[in-house]
């Protein structure tokens, strides 16, 4: 909100003020003085804080030494760098810790420069930059409240409205963060010890090719994402907690994801994604190459609606998942996947719609695939297009408390006998209830399945198949077990 007044209703008895166009000025009320410049060399020298009035003054200013600067607000106030070379509307130095209010900052390449060691806070502002709307070099510090920072859209993530430099600290509280090639990217050379501290609460996140992205430790709490192709790559060793987040039109890419953990460990709680076009909402991939590997995603009250990839959720080797209270509705493939060496808990999870591809690759409630491979479910209910659990090449899953309607059932599949289905079962599954699926109830094929207290209840043959329905297939495979009952 803008004050009615020439000048802010707190402005400090001993301020030096300054109003674009005023001449003849000695930093007075009554008589200000027409530049930021002139005004920071009457304040620095005795730590005294600036007042700005309406007007648009010239920056690619250094501060050091003073205390503030305040002005009316971003609508009236505002520093403008109209240099072309590397430079900013403020440039923060270390020493006396700075407080910015009430400007706008438009710089040529970033809006808010805090330079190495400088301390910035800063309260109602409005940050642009062609390279950055704000950027802490290593080892700054800033903490910024009702922020707008916006850069133009690139496809370099490096260029990003809010900048973050190895071993620097950056809070944001009630912020829209809009543009550039990311959101928020952290920047250095070493992953272990070149390390940000980011954290972003109660933020809206717009329109940009990724979200968060880079090298920190980062917490975002309390904020929307939307109109985003990436909203989260995590490309370090280290944290990342997403809390309270709801996200809508992201990974519009086919090959995108929402989450794509390519390192560390992940935390999400209470997270909602609604409406991913073409991709997926959770991706664990080691890329080759990258000094991140092993990602951990542990997960809690999630709700994912209308994924339009053909994996909504996929782990990949060696990196695992642990999924705790989900939904999973309307998915535009599989819902979860793990290929070979990932590793799945999921403890009450429901999926409701999955959609079969073509060729039937996709499609199933959770699937497990490949050597090393492994999933554990507890309280799993499910209405798939294809198979419910569907345990494949030597995978391993172990599922109680399942409840399944609709698909083609639970199977596990081989492709060869001696690797399957003489060893250990690929699918224990205990207390199930299966009911009016298609083609069959439980199948084995080429492997080894172990049931325990499994109810089939109804079963169709499948139109476009010469296969009847059937509660039990063993097909080269081996199934064993006790207390089932097949019926309809």
């Amino acid at each position: 909100a803008c004050p009615e007044g020439e000048w802010p209703d707190d402005a400090p008895a001993d301020a030096v003020h300054a109003r674009a166009g005023a001449v003849d000025g000695d930093g007075t009320r009554a008589r200000p003085f027409g530049t930021l410049a002139a005004a920071l060399a009457a304040a620095s020298s005795a730590g005294r804080p600036i007042v700005l009035g309406e007007g648009e003054l010239a920056g690619g200013v250094q501060v050091r030494g003073v205390p503030s600067i305040t002005g009316l607000c971003p609508a009236r106030t505002r520093i403008v760098d109209t240099a072309t070379t590397s430079s900013a509307a403020i440039i923060a130095r270390p020493g006396v810790p700075l407080t910015i209010r009430g400007v706008h900052l438009e710089g040529a390449l970033y809006g808010l420069w805090v330079t190495r060691g400088a301390t910035v806070t800063g309260e109602g502002l409005v940050a642009n930059g062609a390279s950055s709307a704000v950027r802490l070099d290593g080892g700054a510090s800033a903490e910024l409240r009702r922020l707008r920072a916006q850069t133009p859209l690139s496809s370099d993530f490096v260029h990003a409205a809010l900048r973050v430099g190895p071993g620097s600290t950056l809070t944001v509280h009630e912020a829209t963060l809009l543009g550039g090639g990311s959101l928020v990217y952290s920047y250095g050379d070493d992953p272990a010890t070149d390390v940000a501290t980011v954290t972003v609460e109660d933020a809206t996140l717009l329109d940009s090719p990724i979200g968060l992205a880079g090298y920190h430790d980062v917490t975002l709490r309390r904020a929307a994402i939307e109109n985003v192709d990436l909203g989260v790559l995590t490309i370090s060793p280290r944290r990342a907690v997403l809390e309270d987040v709801r996200a809508r039109d992201v990974a519009r890419p086919s090959d995108s994801a929402f989450l794509f953990a390519s390192g560390g460990t992940i935390e999400l709680r209470r997270v909602s994604l609604l409406g991913l076009p073409r991709g997926g909402a959770i991706l664990a991939r080691n890329v080759e190459g990258s000094f991140a590997r092993d990602a951990r995603i542990e997960a809690s009250d999630v709700v994912l609606d209308d994924v339009g990839g053909d994996v909504a959720i996929q782990v990949e080797a060696d990196t695992s998942l642990a999924l705790t209270r989900a939904l999973v509705t309307r998915a535009g493939g599989t819902a979860v996947l793990a290929t070979t060496g990932g590793r799945l808990t999921l403890t009450d999870l429901t999926i409701r719609g999955t959609t079969a591809s073509p060729d039937a690759a996709f499609g199933h409630g959770v699937a497990v695939d490949g050597p090393g491979a492994s999933a554990t479910i507890e309280r799993l209910v499910a209405a798939p297009a294809l198979a419910t659990i569907l345990a494949h090449d030597e995978a391993l899953v172990r599922a109680t408390d399942v409840d399944v309607e609709g698909g083609l059932g639970l199977a596990a599949q081989c492709v060869q006998l001696s690797a399957c289905a003489s060893g250990e079962p690929m699918l224990v599954l205990e207390r199930a209830r299966i009911r009016d699926v298609t083609r069959y109830g439980v199948a084995s094929i080429v492997s080894r399945v172990r049931l325990v207290d499994v109810d089939v209840d109804g079963v169709v043959a499948q139109a476009s198949s010469t296969i009847v329905g059937l509660g039990v297939l063993a097909y080269a495979g081996r199934i064993e077990g006790e207390r089932l009952r097949v019926r309809g």
